[in-house]
């Protein structure tokens, strides 16, 4: 079977699943293989969600107020 008929039986596969859990299972197998974003990424995204539900937060103007102290030359 050449790959663009196995293309098309794996739709007709998925056109006739009924339960949400296996399409999600599709979709995050699939959104995972085209995406660009690397472990360590997805850990230091991961650790940062955690913090933010833990409150661990910093207000915009705050983060603003330290990186313009920090890097002046792109602030002007």
């Amino acid at each position: 079977m050449n790959i663009e008929a196995r293309k098309i039986s794996l739709i007709h596969q998925i056109l006739l699943v009924q339960q949400d859990t296996i399409l999600d299972k599709i979709e995050a197998l699939l959104v995972r293989r085209t995406s660009n974003v690397t472990e360590a990424q997805k850990k230091a995204i991961d650790k940062g969600l955690q913090s933010l539900s833990e409150g661990k937060k910093i207000p915009h103007n705050e983060v603003m107020k330290q990186m313009k102290e920090k890097y002046p030359k792109y602030f002007k």
